[in-house]
């Protein structure tokens, strides 16, 4: 048996949905604990999730190429230097927890986890997962070898083709895995398999439980089309302009409910409220966690997203929300995504708000289908679920490339008896 630390950062929860997809699997393989030991552990620091909130906020045209200077050497190097805390932070927890392997899902994270590893003269594994799909950025492999991760997780085939056709990555040093939803978004989307084509009565279930706590949702309509407007909490608010749009064409929308999630956002969140109060078949929540998100999505019949993590597919897909109707992605990280979508026929993106009120009135069939939506609509449901089959079978195969991974270290041997936690 080994110790596992999974690590993870505020930036993004997708970072967060990861460590957890990772610690599902190891668990499911392990339920005894017999051969894993594992920790998941959050670190403090909130600079990163600063920094990515002004990019977001206040310098939304230049995300793309922040995001590609970081890739560079000198970058990931200058990077290191500033990051002083989290660098007292990864030592910290190495010393605490002596793991057997080390899993971290944010590439600064992982870049001190190496460097600490390597100050502390330990031989314990440090792997980076990469979250997103499509070529990553240079920081989650640097050159340097006191910042550089011993092997890689990715999610994605061509990311996985970069690392080995470009990189030069050794086969047996770089995994392709998956993703696994969390147990509420497991259950909707059991739900919306047995009960596809039958929505009204499905919606109707999911309101009575989920107006007991959220309020907001009482003016939904259950035999209506329902939109989810989503982006997390710093990029739904690039929606607005669809939703403006929706809601100055009164026959839309009195034919439709919309539900939007606004996460943190709350000025976000104010600010519709101010502008559209007591209006009916139009919701506006805030933060909600897993298990009623779940529910939200299972409400509805498509998003209309503002940016489209891997995470935030998966549980789209998960729950047989979709087609996916991508207006806006996250310069740089998301790019990838957008091509990905389409490239698998399971949503479109379109960067025009028009078109894409457009294409959701025909997605709801208050207008006739382009060939365009067609093509994504028809064997959409299909299509979904093979991908997340697809995505689950390579989860499951996590446990046994760790095994590995451990087996590479020197650091300290297998220690029997050992109880998993989640720290």
């Amino acid at each position: 048996m080994g110790k596992v630390l999974l690590a993870s950062m505020s930036a993004g929860g997708g970072h967060h949905a990861l460590r957890d997809s990772f610690h599902t699997a190891l668990k499911l393989a392990d339920p005894d604990a017999n051969r894993f030991e594992t920790v998941a552990w959050d670190s403090s620091d909130q600079l990163i999730n600063w920094f990515y909130s002004l990019c977001v906020h206040h310098l939304p045209r230049f995300q793309g190429q922040i995001y590609a200077l970081s890739g560079r050497p000198w970058a990931s190097a200058l990077l290191a230097r500033l990051s002083p805390g989290l660098f007292l932070e990864a030592l910290r927890v190495l010393r605490r927890e002596r793991p057997d392997a080390v899993i971290s899902t944010h590439p600064l994270l992982t870049m001190m986890l190496v460097k600490a590893k390597h100050t502390l003269k330990l031989s314990t594994p440090v792997v980076a997962a990469i979250p997103d799909y499509g070529t990553p950025t240079a920081a989650f492999n640097p050159p340097k070898a006191t910042l550089k991760p011993d092997f890689l997780v990715v999610m994605a085939e061509d990311t996985l083709r970069h690392y080995l056709e470009v990189e030069q990555v050794s086969p047996g040093q770089v995994h392709l895995s998956g993703f696994l939803t969390r147990a509420p978004f497991d259950a909707v989307g059991r739900a919306r398999q047995k009960t596809w084509g039958e929505r009204g009565e499905q919606r109707a279930a999911l309101l009575r439980t989920l107006a007991l706590t959220c309020p907001e949702l009482g003016t939904l309509q259950p035999e209506l089309p329902t939109v989810l407007f989503a982006g997390g909490s710093a990029w739904t608010e690039k929606t607005l302009p669809v939703l403006e749009k929706l809601l100055a064409t009164p026959t839309t929308a009195r034919a439709i409910n919309v539900v939007v999630v606004c996460g943190r956002d709350t000025k976000f969140r104010d600010l519709l409220r101010r502008r559209h109060p007591a209006r009916p078949q139009f919701a506006v929540v805030g933060h909600v966690p897993p298990d009623k998100y779940a529910r939200v999505m299972g409400l509805a019949d498509l998003p209309v997203l503002g940016s489209l993590a891997p995470a935030s597919m998966q549980e789209l897909l998960e729950t047989r929300c979709g087609p996916l109707l991508l207006f806006s992605f996250i310069p740089g990280t998301e790019a990838p995504h957008a091509a990905y979508i389409e490239a698998e026929r399971i949503g479109l993106h379109e960067p025009d708000a028009g078109k894409m009120l457009e294409l959701l009135e025909q997605a709801v069939e208050l207008k006739p289908a382009s060939a365009r939506l067609k093509a994504v609509m028809s064997g959409f449901a299909q299509r979904a679920e093979a991908l997340r089959a697809a995505s689950v079978t390579r989860a499951h195969t996590l446990p046994d490339f760790v095994e590995r991974v451990m087996d590479a270290s020197t650091a300290h041997p297998r220690r029997a008896g050992r109880k998993s936690s989640v720290g």
